[in-house]
């Protein structure tokens, strides 16, 4: 950052005022063809220290306007490097959350089948295998639209469904007209993910996760709802959620909201609600 102007060109503005004022002294006279009164040779000095306390403040101004305008251009740059870093360490921590547990249940639930049934077992990796190509792509990027982020919970229930069998039911319920707003990538699929661990799997006749979307004004408004096992202590607290609240804020501001609650009848109901783009 450039130093302020300092006394010191004060200092100077004032000596080649005195110095002018010196000239003036000696010159004005044969100049004007008369002699000047000490009255108007006071005024004079008046008037140049005058013009050069407005210069120094002038050029103070000047220098001080450019410097904000600086810091604040340089404070822009690093707030959009943060937000830009805030978002990928939220997506690092939604893949170190999701990705291991899933992962290594399924492919040994695929050791497990390839001895009682190779078919089935076959048709549940060519699925794991198309959610890893979909969800890749999903953890480096920020946001994607509706549409994607339904395929890949489709691709995520498909498996699981394989592998609990009747236990596990899903029901989506998408509105066609608005697939392609964009949201953050996995938002969804992470509320999803936290039905079936915390709702359906400790229940042991397992239940069914349904999403639903709905148009309220000029929000879409989804439903993410489970018949499970209920909201327990440390319900809606977990890194997910606080992760997805985090990640909405960040591209919607206080227009987005996620709210986590008991469903009317059974289990939890997560409302996440987001606004529709400004065409």
């Amino acid at each position: 950052m450039a130093s302020r102007i300092g006394p010191g060109v004060l200092i100077l503005l004032a000596g080649l005022t005195l110095n002018a004022v010196l000239v003036l002294f000696h010159f004005y006279p044969f100049i004007v063809s008369r002699e000047v009164s000490t009255l108007a040779l006071h005024s004079i000095v008046y008037k140049t220290c005058t013009l050069a306390v407005l210069i120094y403040f002038w050029a103070l101004f000047t220098q001080t306007r450019s410097e904000v305008q600086s810091q604040t251009q340089h404070l822009q740059e690093e707030t959009a490097q943060l937000s830009t870093d805030l978002t990928r360490t939220e997506l690092n921590l939604l893949e170190a959350q999701i990705e291991p547990h899933f992962l290594f249940n399924t492919l040994a639930f695929v050791k497990h089948q390839y001895k009682i049934d190779a078919q089935a077992a076959d048709q549940v990796m060519h699925g794991l295998i198309e959610y890893l190509a979909r969800a890749g792509p999903a953890l480096r990027q920020e946001e994607w639209n509706v549409a994607q982020e339904i395929e890949l919970i489709h691709l995520y229930l498909d498996i699981l469904r394989h592998r609990f069998g009747s236990r596990l039911r899903y029901d989506i319920r998408p509105l066609t007209h608005h697939m392609q707003l964009r949201i953050p990538a996995l938002i969804l699929a992470t509320l999803v993910e936290n039905s079936v661990r915390h709702g359906i799997t400790p229940k042991a006749e397992g239940g069914c996760v349904t999403i639903e979307m709905l148009e309220e004004g000029q929000m879409l408004c989804i439903h993410i709802i489970d018949d499970g096992v209920g909201l327990r202590q440390t319900s809606g607290t977990g890194l997910g959620l606080s992760t997805v609240r985090a990640r909405l804020r960040s591209r919607f501001g206080l227009q987005a909201s996620l709210v986590v609650e008991p469903d009317a009848i059974s289990g939890v109901r997560a409302t996440l609600r987001i606004p529709f783009e400004k065409s």
